[in-house]
């Protein structure tokens, strides 16, 4: 898929990166483009009312590469990004330890190994069929002094039960924000993706309030949480969303959603890439709780 272009299929917008340049940040309701609330949504804010929503959680895990692309660590040497935007081989990606810019210390640097692996919707690897999930790998493993964390991927019996977690979305520029998962559906835009989907409210102050969020080009690649016993657990690589400017269709408030390649749907091709590594899984019981932040 095109890296270098806005790749639109059937009228919907894939959120594709730009090197070197991004559309926009991750959009927040009742927030947009202003950055007044920006102590409680962005990681690496450093003013003296810091109330970010995430501290509490690993974020360590998550980079991006200089050459353009999202990083999410699924153990010591594999990661996952957006098969339309993912980090070039040979570029260097950046984890931080922390949410803190101002200690290096905290800053590790790792390269994009040139091997990668795209996921297909029927496991074969079907020409004309790929997926839009990217498996990739560093050169080396993560070295357990750097404190950089991977992260489970959350697998249940039946994809009803997923309907209604409350996710944690991160996008540019490292902007976290909240939503719900409405539906899993099969996503026919790029290649055939299983999807996962999660809606926008048309007034702010409904949902998740102002922290409730959408996707916007540039956060291609980047992951959604949902949170298990206080720890981040994986359920989504972002790859689309149905309009392009952050706000539902005037005509049908319903139609503001954003996408996400589902993750747990795709654990078996995963593991079979990952040479000797492998998906870890948190207990099933109990069941995932996601605390009410708002």
């Amino acid at each position: 898929m095109p890296t270098n272009k806005l790749h639109l299929v059937r009228g919907w917008l894939a959120l594709v990166i730009f090197a070197g340049f991004t559309w926009g940040d991750l959009y927040l309701q009742g927030v947009g483009e202003d950055h007044a609330r920006a102590f409680k949504h962005d990681r690496f804010y450093a003013g003296a009312d810091r109330a970010f929503i995430g501290e509490s959680l690993d974020l360590s895990g998550v980079g991006q590469a200089t050459s353009g692309g999202w990083v999410t660590m699924i153990s010591p040497t594999y990661f996952l990004s957006a098969a339309h935007a993912h980090p070039k081989p040979g570029s260097t990606v950046i984890f931080w330890e922390g949410n803190s810019r101002t200690e290096p210390a905290q800053k590790h640097t790792y390269v994009v190994d040139h091997w990668s692996y795209q996921t297909s919707h029927d496991g074969q690897g079907t020409k004309g069929l790929g997926s839009d999930l990217w498996l990739g790998r560093l050169t080396q493993p993560l070295k357990p002094q750097d404190k950089i964390a991977f992260y489970p991927v959350l697998k249940l019996p039946e994809e009803a039960r997923y309907i209604g977690l409350k996710l944690y979305v991160l996008g540019q520029p490292y902007k976290l924000g909240l939503s719900t998962l409405d539906k899993i559906v099969d996503d026919l835009e790029i290649g055939k993706t299983r999807a996962l989907r999660y809606g926008f409210h048309e007034k702010p102050g409904t949902g998740l309030g102002e922290s409730e969020c959408y996707l916007l080009g540039g956060d291609s690649g980047g992951p959604t949480f949902t949170v298990v016993n206080g720890k981040l657990v994986l359920l989504g690589i972002h790859f689309t969303n149905n309009t392009s400017n952050g706000l539902p269709d005037p005509e049908d408030p319903h139609r503001g959603w954003s996408g996400d390649s589902f993750v747990p749907y795709y654990l078996d091709q995963l593991n079979a890439h990952m040479g000797t590594e492998r998906v870890t899984t948190p207990p099933e019981s109990p069941a995932p709780v996601s605390p009410d932040v708002k």
